[in-house]
């Protein structure tokens, strides 16, 4: 079928099937069918994981490399694993990427937006409290100091001496530096007095300019303001919620001291006047498109069980929560809502019994069948093959010198190629693009191969011989472990050990690891996700201190440990790169 074809089916039924593609082959026809219709699209996707691999090929159709805010086109608006009311703050990446989403519905032109059915049955701050919240800044502006800190904080953001995550913000003299999430670097603000003398973008590890802009746009950072006046109102509302009198009563105790504190989020209804869902953010004339809609309706009803199971659990122990009216926008409702909306249903695979009209494409996988060295000598044939045939062909490589060592190969075999940045452009001949996907696809209907990095790369062998991975510490049984052994969680850090403790819950007894992190907080750890946790094991004798439990310390390590690592990479890779371009021998 030709994506012609699928543009009129959309424009004229209510719902359409979309079946045979998955992966970047589904992400490309959603950006063909979003640029022809000029509509914004809503993706709904089962899984984060899955829902993280079609943003990063979506903005490869769509997007440019680095866009500014107002540039970009595709956004992920992300999930966090946790339930409510655990007394864990979701990662402040996460709320960023959340609030980006939020923007880009309300202010890009036709945007793409991705997400899962969680966050499609969460609620949100109103869209009114949301704009309040946005504001632009020109270079040269008159801005009063004091007015912007507060606002900042009135944002959500958090001052600290130095800024190095999203969400933060920190003043020094005449330097107001903000790591606003729209940007991939924090903003640095220079002032002379109450004017705007100067904006840039830094890397906050070198503190060296990225890029030097005339203007920059702030939104918010947490849904929680950071200022009295917003807590005193919240604890006024408590009163309309219908809760036990000892109920509450904790939650005012909890909201007493205008902080941050760890899980505070979940309790953001009491700071506005509604809440509002993901539908109220939507523009004119969006299409849904639900992959695999069967699976997005069992995994939002799971955790709508789970939500309810858990609020049962914290009201048996009087613990501090919201009702559920507050806390889930059920399923049922969503799918009242989204009979107002065009649907475009996913299918990885052919799709016979239904009443609705079918788009069935046959995309194939380049190379799937070839090992590594079967690819090395297939690789120049097939090439030459899709182009007598008349196929478009494009090459995506994620470095620059990539992209120039597949130039110079085609060069050789004296073909003509072109070297582009994203956004893609489907068009004749040979093209090598700098950016990110994986994985390419052959779509027969389209006369299209693109190849991905794992598609082309034909190298057999690695460029140096790597030494054995070291084994970490794994626990692989309770057994191995002692009260006062030091433990490392993927998700939480380093805690101490305590011991094993059987818990009651829901009618259900199991057996949990107790491990205690900084200011007495215990974390109860199911022994069926021991592979969760790991024995620490440091260099010397010094013991390192805990971590706070839902706190931003662990997450920082990571951060810097990974960007380290990245860094390291991009340096032998470059090295090596360079090594293999010399002239010679290679013993």
């Amino acid at each position: 079928m030709r994506i012609m074809d699928v543009l009129s089916l959309i424009k004229c039924n209510s719902k359409v099937s979309l079946c045979g593609l998955e992966g970047s082959a589904l992400a490309y026809m959603l950006a063909r069918i979003g640029q022809e219709l000029n509509q914004p699209l809503f993706i709904v996707i089962p899984s984060l994981d899955d829902a993280q691999k079609i943003t990063e090929a979506l903005k490869f159709f769509l997007s440019p490399l680095e866009p500014l805010p107002l540039n970009e086109k595709v956004f992920l608006l992300p999930e966090e694993p946790s339930l409510p009311y655990t007394g864990v703050s979701p990662r402040p990446e996460v709320l960023g990427k959340q609030f980006k989403a939020l923007f880009g519905l309300l202010n890009i032109n036709s945007p793409v937006v991705v997400t899962t059915p969680k966050m499609l049955i969460s609620y949100f701050i109103p869209v009114s409290n949301f704009n309040q919240k946005i504001q632009i800044y020109q270079k040269g502006e008159e801005i009063p100091r004091e007015e912007f800190i507060q606002f900042l904080q009135f944002l959500g953001y958090e001052r600290l001496n130095l800024v190095e995550g999203v969400g933060e913000f920190s003043v020094r003299g005449e330097i107001i530096d903000i790591f606003c999430p729209l940007y991939k670097w924090p903003l640095r603000l220079e002032f002379f007095g109450d004017t705007l003398e100067s904006v840039r973008l830094f890397n906050p590890i070198t503190q060296r300019s990225e890029r030097h802009l005339n203007n920059f746009i702030l939104i918010p950072a947490n849904p929680i303001p950071h200022q009295e006046a917003a807590f005193k109102q919240a604890k006024k509302r408590i009163e309309a919620l219908n809760l036990t009198k000892e109920i509450a009563q904790k939650i005012c105790s909890f909201l007493e001291i205008p902080i941050h504190q760890p899980g505070i989020e979940d309790y953001f209804p009491l700071f506005y006047e509604k809440t509002e869902t993901l539908f109220d953010y939507l523009p004119e004339k969006t299409i849904f498109c639900l992959v695999q809609p069967g699976q997005l309706e069992k995994t939002a009803h799971f955790f709508e069980k789970k939500v309810r199971s858990h609020l049962k659990e914290l009201i048996e122990e009087k613990r501090i929560h919201l009702p559920f009216k507050y806390t889930i926008f059920p399923w049922r409702k969503i799918k009242n809502r989204l009979n107002n909306h065009k649907q475009i249903l996913c299918y990885a695979l052919p799709f016979l019994k239904t009443d609705v009209p079918i788009a069935q494409f046959k995309a194939k996988i380049p190379f799937a069948h070839l090992s590594f060295s079967q690819k090395q000598s297939h690789f120049k044939p097939q090439i030459e093959k899709w182009q007598k045939i008349g196929y478009s062909i494009s090459l995506v490589a994620s470095h620059p010198w990539a992209q120039q060592r597949l130039a110079a190969l085609f060069e050789t075999w004296h073909y003509i190629v072109q070297t582009k940045t994203p956004p893609f452009q489907h068009e004749p001949g040979i093209s090598i693009y700098r950016g990110i996907l994986s994985e390419g696809f052959i779509l027969p209907e389209a006369r299209l191969v693109i190849l991905g990095e794992r598609d082309w790369q034909i190298r057999t062998e690695p460029l140096v011989e790597l030494p054995k991975k070291k084994e970490l510490l794994p626990v692989s049984s309770f057994e191995d472990l002692k009260p006062g052994n030091l433990l490392v969680h993927v998700q939480h850090g380093i805690g101490c050990y305590q011991g094993l403790k059987t818990v009651t819950s829901g009618g259900i007894t199991g057996e949990f690891l107790v491990i205690e992190y900084q200011d007495k907080d215990k974390l109860y750890l199911p022994i069926d996700r021991l592979h969760l946790v790991q024995k620490y094991k440091g260099i010397g004798d010094k013991l390192p201190s805990l971590d706070k439990l839902g706190g931003k310390t662990w997450g920082k390590t990571k951060q810097r440990v990974k960007k380290a690592i990245q860094k390291i990479a991009k340096e032998l890779v470059s090295l090596y790169a360079k090594r293999l371009a010399q002239p010679g021998y290679a013993f």
